[in-house]
Parts: C-alpha cells; structure tokens; sequence
C-alpha cells in the first residue's frame, strides 16, 4: 500500500535552502540530480514508509522521541513520522549530513514539534 507524502512547511523550506545553495555553489546539473534523488528517495518512503530507523538510534531520548523515524542516505538524513490512521508519511525535515544531525533532530524535536 502506498502512503500520501506530506511535507511540513520546515521540511518544504529545507528544500529550498538546498535548491538555492545548489544553483550558487554547482551548476544546474548537480542541482537536477540532487533534488531528483532526494524526490526519489521521498517516493520510497510513501512506498515503504519502514525503511527509516527509529530516531533513537540516533539520538539518546527515547521517551520524547517515540514514533519518529529517519532515513539516511550519503548526503541527507529525513526526518519523518507515520500516521497510520490518515496514512502518510509525514516530512518533518531534511538535513545535510554535514549538519550534527543527531543534535538537529533531538533540537527540532524537544523544542519544535512537542514543544
């Protein structure tokens, strides 16, 4: 069964941030194949919404952080959580794996989304 994809309004201006960094520091070529990868692997999260781990194998707060998940790959890790009941995917936000992630998501967490 496929899941609706949806994008919060942080995950939606993460992409921006990344489209507008690509088109200044690459050109339009890096820039297609980074937003195409990223939109395919958003794709195979709404076909197999399980493929992320729990975020606390990626931070240490287990109690706060329960039904959240994130997937990695080379250059992002997302952000996301099921809704079974509407069922979606729910992207909560997109970051570079240059950032401290771990740090970004128990942030983003703790102190936006259950705040």
């Amino acid at each position: 069964m496929m899941y609706q994809l949806a994008l919060y309004a942080e995950a939606r201006n993460d992409l921006l941030r990344l489209k507008e960094y690509l088109s200044t520091a690459f050109d339009k070529t890096v820039q297609e194949k980074t937003l195409t990868s990223i939109a395919g692997t958003l794709d195979q999260l709404a076909h197999f919404p399980n493929l992320g781990l729990p975020v606390s194998s990626l931070v240490d707060e287990d109690i706060y952080l329960a039904g959240f998940f994130v997937f990695q790959t080379a250059r992002n890790t997302i952000l996301y959580e099921i809704d079974e009941l509407a069922n979606q995917v729910i992207i909560l936000r997109i970051f570079g794996n240059r950032q401290d992630v771990a740090h970004k998501v128990q942030y983003y967490l703790m102190n936006q989304k259950r705040g």
